[in-house]
């Protein structure tokens, strides 16, 4: 069998072991995609995430994320956080961006989207991320961001995630040319 078949027969069964019902299976699965896992995991990884209940192979699902280097796998992601699938973990998936150092720039208005309807969490990761941002923001992007982020201030809500907000306004105006 040619290395390329191999490495696909791999592939395959770790993703078949990313389903498993076991969790010591998932989580022997998980610790094999940190070692030699490719992108076309991510999305498994990912699902694991989203629907274990265990404690253990959660955090080793979210390490994995947190370590990620690929810049492909900002697609992945943010694919999935516009899933209603990802609804609770929106914060560690957005986390997860920055943590991976992942350029996010492109992804302006989804996060601003996530910041004015998720949680707290979620919101203060949004902020992170987008104070971490170092690569060049459409103009026309950050303005629009504004006047979002404005609307959703006055539309009035916890005290908290409104202060979070305005915070993001001023990163914002930071942003610009």
């Amino acid at each position: 069998m040619s290395e390329e078949k191999k490495e696909n027969k791999f592939l395959q069964n770790l993703l078949q072991n990313l389903k498993a019902k076991n969790n010591e299976l998932v989580l022997k699965a998980l610790q094999e995609a940190k070692l030699r896992g490719t992108i076309h995991v991510l999305p498994g990884i990912i699902e694991v995430l989203l629907q274990s209940d265990d404690e253990v192979v959660y955090a080793e699902a979210k390490s994995i994320l947190f370590e990620l280097k690929a810049s492909k796998a900002g697609t992945v992601i943010v694919d999935y956080l516009q899933k209603e699938s990802s609804a609770g973990h929106r914060d560690v998936l957005v986390s997860a961006l920055w943590q991976s150092s992942i350029a996010s720039e492109a992804y302006l208005p989804l996060l601003i989207d996530l910041a004015c309807k998720e949680n707290y969490m979620t919101t203060l990761e949004v902020l992170t991320v987008i104070e971490n941002m170092e690569g060049k923001v459409d103009d026309n992007a950050i303005l629009k961001g504004i006047v979002a982020v404005n609307k959703c201030i006055a539309k009035g809500g916890d005290e908290n995630k409104m202060k979070l907000l305005a915070s993001l306004i001023e990163v914002l105006e930071l942003l610009r040319p």
